[in-house]
Protein backbone atom coordinates (compact mmCIF):
# COMPACT_ATOMS: atom_id res chain seq x y z
CA UNK A 1 0.00 0.00 0.00
CA UNK A 2 1.02 3.37 -0.89
CA UNK A 3 2.12 5.76 1.66
CA UNK A 4 -0.41 7.93 3.30
CA UNK A 5 0.42 11.09 1.76
CA UNK A 6 0.91 9.26 -1.31
CA UNK A 7 -2.63 7.84 -1.91
CA UNK A 8 -4.95 9.55 -4.59
CA UNK A 9 -7.90 11.36 -2.48
CA UNK A 10 -11.55 9.97 -4.08
CA UNK A 11 -12.02 13.70 -4.75
CA UNK A 12 -9.46 13.55 -7.33
CA UNK A 13 -11.15 15.04 -11.09
CA UNK A 14 -9.43 13.81 -14.42
CA UNK A 15 -10.36 14.56 -18.04
CA UNK A 16 -10.41 12.77 -21.30
CA UNK A 17 -7.02 15.01 -22.41
CA UNK A 18 -4.76 13.63 -20.28
CA UNK A 19 -4.32 9.71 -20.54
CA UNK A 20 -2.07 7.42 -21.75
CA UNK A 21 -2.93 4.16 -22.89
CA UNK A 22 -1.09 0.54 -23.26
CA UNK A 23 -1.97 -2.99 -23.79
CA UNK A 24 -2.08 -3.83 -19.63
CA UNK A 25 -3.02 0.11 -18.06
CA UNK A 26 -5.46 3.30 -19.02
CA UNK A 27 -3.26 6.15 -17.11
CA UNK A 28 -5.02 9.03 -16.00
CA UNK A 29 -3.08 12.27 -15.13
CA UNK A 30 -3.64 15.43 -13.35
CA UNK A 31 -2.02 18.43 -11.77
CA UNK A 32 -2.05 18.64 -8.00
CA UNK A 33 -0.66 21.42 -6.83
CA UNK A 34 1.89 19.90 -4.23
CA UNK A 35 5.66 18.67 -4.66
CA UNK A 36 4.82 15.22 -4.41
CA UNK A 37 2.98 12.38 -6.79
CA UNK A 38 -0.03 10.84 -5.69
CA UNK A 39 -1.47 7.52 -6.91
CA UNK A 40 -3.94 5.66 -7.09
CA UNK A 41 -4.71 1.91 -8.87
CA UNK A 42 -8.24 0.08 -10.06
CA UNK A 43 -8.34 -3.04 -10.53
CA UNK A 44 -12.15 -4.44 -11.93
CA UNK A 45 -13.83 -7.14 -10.84
CA UNK A 46 -14.05 -7.70 -14.68
CA UNK A 47 -10.67 -8.94 -14.35
CA UNK A 48 -11.36 -11.38 -11.89
CA UNK A 49 -14.19 -12.24 -9.85
CA UNK A 50 -11.18 -13.23 -6.36
CA UNK A 51 -9.92 -10.80 -4.48
CA UNK A 52 -6.86 -12.73 -3.91
CA UNK A 53 -6.08 -12.15 -7.46
CA UNK A 54 -7.03 -8.73 -7.76
CA UNK A 55 -5.11 -7.35 -4.74
CA UNK A 56 -1.70 -9.15 -6.27
CA UNK A 57 -2.55 -6.96 -9.65
CA UNK A 58 -2.36 -4.42 -7.22
CA UNK A 59 0.90 -5.54 -5.13
CA UNK A 60 2.40 -5.50 -8.47
CA UNK A 61 1.87 -2.39 -9.82
CA UNK A 62 2.58 -0.83 -6.73
CA UNK A 63 6.27 -2.58 -6.72
CA UNK A 64 6.82 -1.13 -10.34
CA UNK A 65 5.49 2.22 -9.04
CA UNK A 66 7.68 2.29 -6.37
CA UNK A 67 10.98 1.53 -8.70
CA UNK A 68 9.55 3.99 -11.55
CA UNK A 69 8.01 6.89 -9.49
CA UNK A 70 11.57 9.09 -10.12
CA UNK A 71 11.13 9.10 -13.73
CA UNK A 72 8.11 11.13 -13.14
CA UNK A 73 7.92 14.73 -13.16
CA UNK A 74 6.73 16.26 -9.68
CA UNK A 75 2.72 17.37 -9.21
CA UNK A 76 1.39 14.69 -10.65
CA UNK A 77 -2.37 12.95 -9.24
CA UNK A 78 -1.66 9.83 -11.69
CA UNK A 79 -4.54 6.92 -11.17
CA UNK A 80 -4.23 3.54 -13.42
CA UNK A 81 -6.79 1.40 -14.92
CA UNK A 82 -6.14 -2.53 -15.21
CA UNK A 83 -7.24 -3.86 -18.43
CA UNK A 84 -7.88 -7.41 -19.09
CA UNK A 85 -4.66 -8.23 -20.63
CA UNK A 86 -2.55 -8.32 -17.56
CA UNK A 87 -4.50 -10.91 -15.49
CA UNK A 88 -1.23 -13.81 -16.31
CA UNK A 89 1.77 -11.85 -16.87
CA UNK A 90 4.96 -11.38 -14.63
CA UNK A 91 5.79 -8.42 -12.70
CA UNK A 92 8.58 -7.21 -15.04
CA UNK A 93 6.55 -7.32 -17.94
CA UNK A 94 4.29 -4.85 -15.73
CA UNK A 95 7.04 -3.26 -14.98
CA UNK A 96 8.42 -2.74 -18.67
CA UNK A 97 5.39 -1.41 -19.46
CA UNK A 98 4.86 0.65 -16.60
CA UNK A 99 8.53 2.09 -17.43
CA UNK A 100 7.55 3.62 -20.48
CA UNK A 101 4.31 4.80 -19.60
CA UNK A 102 6.62 7.09 -17.18
CA UNK A 103 8.46 8.19 -19.76
CA UNK A 104 6.26 9.59 -22.19
CA UNK A 105 4.35 11.56 -19.31
CA UNK A 106 5.06 15.52 -19.33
Amino acid sequence: MFKKGLRLPKSTKFTKENQISSSFFLIKIAENGTDFNRFGVIVSKKIDKRATVRNRIKRQIRHCVEENKNDLPIGRDILILVRNDIKNKETKEICKSIAEIFRKIK
